[in-house]
């Protein structure tokens, strides 16, 4: 498939990474949401570790806006316009989350 498989570059939001790639490429989807949630995640109380993994997670979705930008480009550039919006968005979600524990 043209989307490409696990970035490597990814520490983390893998998943976000793979979904984004199919969308921009054009993949259809379909969302059920009559079904039960397959995934979960873990809540941390520590805050030596909360601002560890908001770190871990601002530096591994700056990389995702790199690769999902250069990704476009190669793939679908008269997409770009378009994503660059979408990544600016979540660039500023992601800014504001760090805003809320530092990540010092």
């Amino acid at each position: 498939m043209k989307i490409g498989g696990y970035n490597e570059n990814l520490s983390r939001i893998i998943d976000v990474d793979i979904a984004s790639r199919a969308l921009i490429f054009g993949l259809k989807y379909e969302v059920f949401h009559e079904l039960e949630a397959d995934y979960y995640y873990r809540l941390t109380s520590d805050e030596k570790n909360i601002k560890s993994k908001r770190n871990k997670f601002f530096i591994a979705s700056m990389t995702f806006i790199e690769e999902i930008r250069l990704f476009t480009q190669q793939n679908s550039p008269e997409k770009l316009k378009e994503v660059e919006k979408y990544l600016y968005h979540f660039f500023l979600s992601v800014l504001a989350m760090t805003l809320v524990s530092p990540l010092i």
